[in-house]
């Protein structure tokens, strides 16, 4: 065995290309891991702003409601833990915390739960060593979230412990590139109340096509509650309220494709969370939003 090697990097917008630039759009790979060292006043100084408050949500204690899921409902105090673990003994094998349980996992199926495990940390000779472990890591856009978690983290275990560097080391168990995936972020037109998309419809269908070229995109949670209340609205019953610019009989079709291809999806990451017929399905269900968006598009 060979001691690590940990790569110097100015700051972590230099460790996210690094690490993006390493896969290939579409590739997976197993067992991915990087590692980086960084000067403590770069973490303290330069966040990745762009992430930053998307990695807030994540880390709040309470899951905002415009995510499935985030990591902080999963922490609780643990990174509260961890500090006071390192004010006692600094080299602790201790200094960690766990998102999830066996519990968690058992008879979940497909539904959500954190790709984020365990966060873990011990002083060394003024040298914060931190050690993350991921399930999956989508390494173009997630993974810049990952780590404004991980600096926000840094910066509050600073103002209580004593390091001047710290050396980072990041293990996935699969990391892909998926730049067009959303992170399990609710779009609006899923957060809208049925009532509000039936304003939109009827005084509003322009809107409606920007909130439905919005969700037009590869997503790991499929969520149809949206689509459905266009497809309720337009029953029969309410056949003198259509407006006369949109053609009912389109947008239904449109429409049920969508949500045929939603359950088609949804029945094949039941039994398998990388293949090529799962991507192939995942651009036809992106496809189908965009027909039904195309219906609802102003000068058609």
């Amino acid at each position: 065995m060979t001691a690590l090697v940990y790569k110097p990097f100015d700051d972590l917008e230099q460790l996210a290309t690094d690490a993006a630039s390493s896969i290939e759009t579409g590739q997976r790979h197993l067992n991915f891991f990087v590692s980086a060292e960084l000067e403590l006043n770069s973490i303290l100084n330069k966040p990745l702003e762009d992430v930053t408050e998307k990695a807030q949500k994540w880390r709040a204690k309470e899951k905002p409601n415009d995510l499935y899921i985030n990591h902080g409902e999963f922490i609780g105090d643990g990174l509260s833990h961890i500090i006071n673990e390192l004010k006692n003994k600094q080299t602790s094998n201790r200094a960690l915390y766990s998102l999830i349980s066996e519990k968690d996992i058992i008879n979940q199926g497909d539904d959500p739960i954190p790709s984020f495990m365990i966060f873990q940390c011990t002083v060394v000779s003024d040298i914060l060593y931190c050690t993350v472990y991921f399930r999956a890591l989508e390494i173009a856009n997630f993974f810049r979230i990952n780590l404004e978690e991980i600096r926000l983290n840094l910066c509050e275990i600073s103002h209580e412990i004593r390091f001047s560097k710290v050396r980072l080391a990041v293990l996935a168990f699969s990391a892909y590139k998926n730049p067009e995936q959303i992170p399990l972020e609710r779009c609006l037109l899923d957060l809208m109340h049925p009532y509000d998309i039936s304003d939109l419809i009827e005084d509003n269908p322009n809107k409606l096509y920007e909130i439905l070229e919005i969700k037009a995109k590869q997503t790991t949670v499929i969520d149809t509650a949206g689509l459905e209340a266009i497809k309720a609205w337009f029953d029969p019953k309410r056949e003198h309220k259509w407006p006369s610019n949109l053609k009912e009989k389109k947008i239904l079709t449109a429409v049920d494709e969508a949500i045929i291809t939603a359950k088609k999806l949804q029945n094949l990451r039941r039994s398998n969370s990388h293949h090529t017929q799962i991507d192939q399905v995942s651009e036809q269900y992106v496809q189908a939003i965009k027909n039904v968006a195309a219906e609802f598009k102003p000068c058609r």
